[in-house]
């Protein structure tokens, strides 16, 4: 269990089957919360890429990953047959291993997705991407090599399970370090309407900051601070009473304060849904803010640490992360911030506005698109209808000893207003040919 040495006493308390928090520790996320809870139809896919074969490495990601599938296996209690773990994977492992596991689901259940590694944005869709062990090249040639967040979560979403995924990567193009080094490649801002479009996504930031580690804890920021607050720690964030269950929206708001209280001013913690509002912007609903991650009512999860402990875990640029590349005769390289970062400018924010107009432009000429296609089926349909019977009245109208006069006046005056008037289909007049 990775625990680390604080001189200000912390909050003690009970933990369901792990033992007690101690004065002077904080506690960590490595060691099993075993809660004996059960979440028999829920699956996961759970991804640590650290290793890269041409690019920088991800300082941590094994830990960020174990880490979760610990979380997923006995604090949430996800069966063991049920969850993937995947180290190093590629764009076609990630995909194959949720499809696989799509068959496994069962209705009522979540699908859960975790992934800790470089992720990039794609310079053409816009799509964000998660960057498979064998990216490199510039940013086209590295996002051949990803799978797209969108892709993923589609595939999941076919399980008719609930998905919820989270990311610990940034899409800017930075490499995981205190100072956020840019991998090599082209800058892409990620448009807010191209977010989550399946399920909910909870990511380590917004599309134009960095996701950063945290040596003191050998974690990532994110991922230290997510997973304690689903063991516990953001029990009774919003209420100020715990309950034993860990909400969403209480785990967003641990993490987003906690941040702020340790001064780590890079990343903002986001929280995304394929729910739409009237305009067409993503929201996350009230239901879904309030759907527990975490816990039952009753259940002893675990205290975090007080904000007093947490104060001293972020040194901000005088971090230095030793990074994990892999034999490629690149020298394991020191990351510290040195002035080599690309800072986030007014120029990207112009970008980012463009970006997101061209995008919400699109989506607005295709729905527009669609609803002319129905509306045009619509009256060729009608019109076929209104042939075929005009045909079969012109031909009573054209056999009088068939027909006696009360019905040959109806057809008369029938296709007489016909002929006047056309055809009314949704407040057009269709010409009758």
């Amino acid at each position: 269990m990775r625990r680390f040495i604080i001189s200000i006493g912390l909050c003690a308390g009970l933990v369901g089957g792990a033992g007690l928090v101690m004065a002077g520790e904080a506690p960590g996320i490595d060691a099993p919360l075993k809660t004996n809870l059960s979440a028999p139809g829920d699956v996961a896919m759970v991804v640590g890429n650290e290793k890269y074969g041409k690019i920088a490495g991800v300082p941590y990601a094994y830990a960020d990953a174990a880490a979760m599938e610990s979380f997923l296996l006995y604090t949430r209690g996800v069966p063991m047959d049920r969850v993937r773990m995947v180290k190093d994977a590629s764009a076609a492992k990630m995909l194959a291993t949720v499809e696989e596991l799509a068959k496994l689901g069962s209705a009522g259940g979540v699908f859960w997705i975790y992934y800790a590694g470089h992720g990039m944005a794609d310079p053409v869709t816009l799509d964000r991407v998660l960057l498979g062990w064998d990216a490199e090249g510039g940013t086209a040639e590295m996002v051949k090599n990803g799978v797209s967040v969108r892709k993923l979560q589609a595939a999941a979403a076919k399980s008719g399970m609930k998905v919820v995924m989270l990311v610990d990567a940034c899409y800017n193009g930075s490499v995981r370090s205190a100072g956020g080094e840019k991998l090599t490649g082209e800058r892409v801002a990620v448009p807010e309407s191209l977010l989550t479009q399946s399920g909910l996504e909870w990511a380590a930031s917004a599309p134009n900051e960095l996701a950063a580690p945290l040596p003191s804890v050998g974690h990532g920021a994110f991922t230290w601070l997510a997973l304690g607050a689903l063991r516990g720690w953001a029990d009774g964030e919003k209420s100020g009473s715990r309950d034993g269950v860990v909400t969403l929206e209480e785990a967003q708001m641990y993490v987003k304060k906690r941040m702020q209280v340790m001064q780590l001013t890079t990343q903002t913690p986001v929280v995304s849904s394929a729910s739409r509002d009237a305009a067409g912007a993503p929201v996350v609903t009230a239901e879904q803010w309030a759907s527990p991650l975490s816990g039952k009512a009753g259940a002893r999860l675990e205290i975090g640490p007080s904000d007093e402990a947490l104060r001293g875990l972020w040194t901000g640029s005088s971090n230095a992360v030793q990074s994990s590349n892999a034999g490629t005769g690149q020298a394991a390289a020191v990351l510290t911030n040195t002035g080599s970062v690309t800072p986030w400018t007014a120029e990207d924010d112009a970008i980012l506005a463009s970006q997101e107009a061209k995008v919400r432009r699109a989506a607005r000429e295709k729905a527009a698109a669609a609803q002319e296609t129905e509306a045009a089926q619509k009256v060729r349909a009608r019109q076929s209808a209104v042939a075929s019977e005009w045909a079969q009245l012109e031909a009573v109208m054209g056999a009088p000893e068939q027909a006696g006069a009360e019905e040959k006046a109806a057809v008369a005056a029938k296709v007489a207003k016909w002929k006047a008037d056309s055809v009314d289909v949704s407040g057009q007049k269709v010409a009758l040919t």
